[in-house]
Protein backbone atom coordinates (compact mmCIF):
# COMPACT_ATOMS: atom_id res chain seq x y z
CA UNK A 1 0.00 0.00 0.00
CA UNK A 2 1.13 2.95 -1.06
CA UNK A 3 0.22 6.46 1.62
CA UNK A 4 1.10 9.98 0.87
CA UNK A 5 3.25 10.49 4.40
CA UNK A 6 5.66 8.69 6.93
CA UNK A 7 3.53 6.68 9.11
CA UNK A 8 5.49 7.43 12.38
CA UNK A 9 3.16 6.25 15.48
CA UNK A 10 2.70 2.38 16.22
CA UNK A 11 -1.27 3.24 16.64
CA UNK A 12 -1.21 5.16 13.23
CA UNK A 13 0.57 1.44 12.19
CA UNK A 14 -1.87 -0.41 13.68
CA UNK A 15 -5.13 1.39 12.40
CA UNK A 16 -4.14 1.12 8.78
CA UNK A 17 -3.26 -2.70 9.41
CA UNK A 18 -6.98 -3.21 11.30
CA UNK A 19 -8.70 -0.85 8.19
CA UNK A 20 -6.83 -2.54 5.34
CA UNK A 21 -4.88 -5.72 6.77
CA UNK A 22 -2.16 -4.21 4.31
CA UNK A 23 1.20 -6.08 5.12
CA UNK A 24 3.97 -3.38 3.58
CA UNK A 25 3.27 0.34 3.67
CA UNK A 26 5.82 2.49 1.38
CA UNK A 27 5.58 5.92 0.17
CA UNK A 28 7.35 6.87 -3.15
CA UNK A 29 6.45 4.32 -5.69
CA UNK A 30 3.08 5.62 -6.74
CA UNK A 31 3.85 9.06 -7.07
CA UNK A 32 7.09 7.89 -8.92
CA UNK A 33 4.97 5.66 -10.95
CA UNK A 34 2.35 8.38 -11.64
CA UNK A 35 5.11 10.76 -12.99
CA UNK A 36 6.19 7.70 -16.10
CA UNK A 37 2.83 7.53 -16.80
CA UNK A 38 2.09 10.93 -17.15
CA UNK A 39 5.07 10.73 -19.69
CA UNK A 40 4.10 7.01 -21.07
CA UNK A 41 7.47 5.36 -19.40
CA UNK A 42 7.24 1.75 -18.06
CA UNK A 43 8.02 2.09 -14.26
CA UNK A 44 9.35 -0.71 -12.32
CA UNK A 45 9.33 -0.48 -8.03
CA UNK A 46 11.44 -2.74 -6.43
CA UNK A 47 11.32 -2.21 -2.51
CA UNK A 48 13.27 -3.12 0.79
CA UNK A 49 11.48 -3.15 3.84
CA UNK A 50 13.65 -0.84 6.26
CA UNK A 51 11.55 -1.24 9.34
CA UNK A 52 8.59 -3.27 11.12
CA UNK A 53 5.31 -2.64 12.26
CA UNK A 54 6.21 -2.66 15.55
CA UNK A 55 9.13 0.09 15.40
CA UNK A 56 7.74 3.62 15.94
CA UNK A 57 9.52 6.56 13.98
CA UNK A 58 10.71 9.34 14.69
CA UNK A 59 9.93 12.41 12.74
CA UNK A 60 12.40 12.65 9.62
CA UNK A 61 11.47 15.76 8.67
CA UNK A 62 13.14 17.03 11.59
CA UNK A 63 16.65 15.29 10.44
CA UNK A 64 16.40 16.90 7.16
CA UNK A 65 17.44 20.04 5.08
CA UNK A 66 15.16 21.43 2.11
CA UNK A 67 16.24 18.51 -0.21
CA UNK A 68 15.57 16.08 1.65
CA UNK A 69 19.52 15.12 3.28
CA UNK A 70 19.85 14.03 6.88
CA UNK A 71 21.82 16.85 8.89
CA UNK A 72 23.69 14.84 11.19
CA UNK A 73 24.01 17.95 13.41
CA UNK A 74 19.70 17.73 13.71
CA UNK A 75 20.05 14.02 14.64
CA UNK A 76 22.47 14.59 16.93
CA UNK A 77 20.40 17.41 18.83
CA UNK A 78 17.59 15.10 18.55
CA UNK A 79 19.56 12.53 20.36
CA UNK A 80 20.32 14.94 22.84
CA UNK A 81 16.78 15.64 23.61
CA UNK A 82 15.94 11.80 23.70
CA UNK A 83 18.21 9.50 24.55
CA UNK A 84 15.95 6.72 25.43
CA UNK A 85 15.55 6.90 21.11
CA UNK A 86 19.08 6.00 20.46
CA UNK A 87 18.44 2.37 20.37
CA UNK A 88 15.25 2.47 17.84
CA UNK A 89 17.15 4.57 15.76
CA UNK A 90 20.32 2.11 15.58
CA UNK A 91 17.73 -0.67 14.89
CA UNK A 92 16.38 1.36 12.15
CA UNK A 93 19.62 1.85 10.91
CA UNK A 94 20.45 -1.67 10.63
CA UNK A 95 17.39 -2.44 8.75
CA UNK A 96 18.62 0.38 6.16
CA UNK A 97 21.50 -1.07 5.81
CA UNK A 98 20.54 -4.82 5.48
CA UNK A 99 17.86 -3.46 3.08
CA UNK A 100 20.64 -1.78 1.02
CA UNK A 101 22.41 -5.18 1.16
CA UNK A 102 19.31 -7.00 -0.21
CA UNK A 103 18.77 -4.14 -3.27
CA UNK A 104 22.27 -4.47 -4.26
CA UNK A 105 22.33 -7.96 -4.43
CA UNK A 106 18.94 -8.09 -6.24
CA UNK A 107 20.61 -5.59 -8.58
CA UNK A 108 23.45 -7.84 -9.37
CA UNK A 109 21.58 -10.50 -9.97
CA UNK A 110 19.23 -9.00 -12.19
CA UNK A 111 21.60 -7.37 -14.27
CA UNK A 112 23.37 -10.75 -14.50
CA UNK A 113 20.28 -12.55 -15.51
CA UNK A 114 19.30 -9.47 -17.98
CA UNK A 115 22.65 -10.38 -19.17
CA UNK A 116 22.75 -13.79 -20.46
CA UNK A 117 24.23 -14.79 -16.74
CA UNK A 118 27.03 -13.10 -17.43
CA UNK A 119 29.81 -13.00 -14.38
CA UNK A 120 29.33 -10.75 -12.11
CA UNK A 121 32.30 -11.18 -9.23
CA UNK A 122 29.33 -12.90 -7.51
CA UNK A 123 27.76 -16.30 -7.65
CA UNK A 124 26.27 -16.45 -11.33
CA UNK A 125 22.55 -16.59 -11.51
Amino acid sequence: MTVDRIMISLKERAKLWQSTSTTLVEMESHAVGDVAQSFSLPFLAIRCVTDTSTQSMPDFTQFTDEFGAIQPSRVTRYLGRHPGKLASLMKLGAGVKKASVNLSNFGVSLVSVASGGMETGRETV
